[in-house]
């Protein structure tokens, strides 16, 4: 009798492991690597695929703590289009320090290096919280016809666009002027126009928050 019931258990445990296995594979398998990260630079919050308004009113669930959300215009429409999104914030941005800026960046969890230089000088606005901004030109190593053009402050925001031959990555902050001003580490999205339709504006302009 004893035996019959530490055999039970035996393959009780057996299953609840082998279910447990299914579930954490199923998790790995369904995660979707960022659309773009700066290592050591980035702090990703979550990262898939969506469409229209599905997105939409995921960002309010995911980003609560953030208060209002600017969704960019592109995910705004309802749309049977998907397209990969990465929702993130950046820490630790020097953009006086940068003027040569060899930069490690992942696209859609590659790595890669992103080669730019300053086309403008950093500068500061009075009573304004973004402080130091500083526009970056230049290309991805090892993507031909790539381009990318970032604008960085030194309160951790960026915005800008990243070409590559068969896809535009838009990086963009989406919080208002009164809470990118009360958080450290502002929220961003980073979203792939592969499978969407491309906006018809820029990202959201750092001047506008």
């Amino acid at each position: 009798m004893k035996k019959s019931t530490a055999l039970i258990t035996l393959l009780l445990i057996c299953v609840l492991v082998l279910g447990l296995w299914m579930i954490l594979s199923m998790d790995v398998q369904d995660a979707k690597p960022p659309v773009f990260t700066i290592p050591g630079h980035s702090i990703v919050i979550s990262s898939g695929d969506s469409t229209g308004l599905e997105l939409s009113q995921g960002f309010q669930t995911a980003t609560q703590n953030y208060g209002p959300i600017q969704i960019p215009d592109v995910f705004s429409t309802k749309t049977t289009d998907s397209g990969s999104f990465t929702l993130l914030s950046f820490v630790e941005l020097h953009p006086e320090e940068w003027k040569n800026l060899t930069l490690p960046i992942t696209l859609y969890g590659q790595p890669y290096t992103a080669e730019m230089t300053a086309v403008s000088p950093g500068f500061i606005v009075f009573g304004d919280p973004n402080g130091v901004r500083t526009m970056y030109k230049g290309t991805i190593t090892d993507l031909p016809n790539s381009r990318i053009e970032l604008l960085i402050t030194d309160t951790n925001l960026i915005s800008g666009v990243i070409y590559l031959t068969d896809d535009c990555i838009y990086i963009s902050p989406v919080q208002n002027r009164e809470y990118t001003r009360n958080t450290t580490n502002p929220l961003h999205v980073a979203y792939s126009d592969r499978e969407l339709p491309r906006p018809s504006q820029n990202p959201m302009p750092i001047d506008r928050l």
